[in-house]
């Protein structure tokens, strides 16, 4: 995988959604078709910087192509490089995105490398990547405080998951998960604190978030008079992405004044992975064909795969 572009954008209050900075055209500036898809933007907000800047990376066909194996991305650092990096801490480390960033972080170096999970055996983790397995519960204050303190580890992950009704057809009960979610990240940034003005250690957390989709569409209401999306029978509004946003959107304000403690949020696009569950080819009425749950139309979606997250979290921790 190739980094092909790096750029800037100007400095909001909130954090920007991404559909501001997709393109409307797939051949517009900032997008690139790679095969059938469009390459992904990783947006970026750095609290320690202060600004917006989006990453463009190309993904060549294995990539696209190897949804089940997700390919493993390696890349070759000095010895010097490998001896220089510390501990570091993935919470969220057996689900997809954890396994892939304790993937990028043991590869860039990063020694030794922790993985908060609630699972109390993992051996993909331990045995296959060298990771050293912390059992918790992110709910559980005691737990998420006992990782930070006993790791010292200066460079944090840190994703969350909304826990969903599974019911087919409910509509309610999703504004419920949205509020749990986003109390667990304002929690997990209290402790932070707390352990910080304790050992005054500095640390980077790295915040997997998405764009706070119920701010974005009642602003939208409010300038156009459009209803971008209709809310769910309970109000929400894409719940998993909407307590994501809203939490990164807390702590870049809860940290702003706490120059030793480093934020970055990082906003990822549609995940392929998604093909394989929710959004799972299914046949018509009269099978002859298969479809797609999700209903794009014209519309223009940016896609990428986990494993690629591991070289982007190693890239971009590798530069700042």
């Amino acid at each position: 995988m190739n980094q092909t572009r790096y750029g800037f954008a100007k400095s909001d209050a909130n954090m920007r959604t991404l559909k501001h900075l997709q393109p409307a055209e797939p051949n517009a500036k900032n997008s690139r078709i790679v095969g059938s898809c469009i390459s992904p933007l990783i947006f970026v907000h750095d609290k320690k910087v202060g600004s917006y800047y989006w990453s463009e990376f190309s993904l060549n066909a294995r990539n696209i192509s190897s949804l089940q194996q997700a390919p493993y991305i390696s890349s070759k650092i000095s010895m010097t490089d490998m001896i220089s990096k510390g501990p570091s801490l993935v919470f969220g480390a057996s689900g997809e995105q954890g396994r892939v960033v304790v993937e990028g972080l043991v590869d860039t170096g990063y020694s030794p490398v922790y993985a908060f999970t609630r699972l109390k055996h993992d051996t993909y983790l331990t045995d296959a990547i060298g990771a050293k397995l912390i059992t918790g519960d992110l709910e559980n204050p005691d737990d998420v405080r006992i990782a930070l303190r006993q790791t010292r580890a200066q460079t944090v992950y840190l994703v969350t998951t909304t826990a969903l009704p599974t019911e087919i057809g409910q509509t309610t009960g999703f504004s419920a998960a949205a509020t749990a979610e986003f109390q667990a990240i304002v929690n997990f940034f209290h402790l932070l604190k707390a352990v910080y003005d304790e050992d005054k250690l500095p640390r980077h957390v790295v915040l997997s978030t998405r764009d706070n989709v119920q701010e974005v569409t009642r602003k939208n209401f409010e300038e156009t008079g459009d209803i971008w999306i209709d809310p769910l029978d309970d109000g929400s509004i894409v719940p998993h992405y909407s307590a994501k946003g809203k939490g990164a959107q807390y702590a870049l304000k809860y940290l702003d004044d706490i120059g030793d403690l480093k934020l970055t949020c990082l906003a990822l696009p549609f995940m392929y992975s998604n093909f394989l569950g929710f959004f799972c080819p299914l046949p018509n009425e009269g099978r002859t064909q298969w479809v797609l749950s999700a209903s794009l139309g014209e519309g223009k979606v940016d896609m990428m795969g986990s494993a690629d997250l591991a070289a982007i979290v190693r890239k971009y921790l590798w530069s700042h």
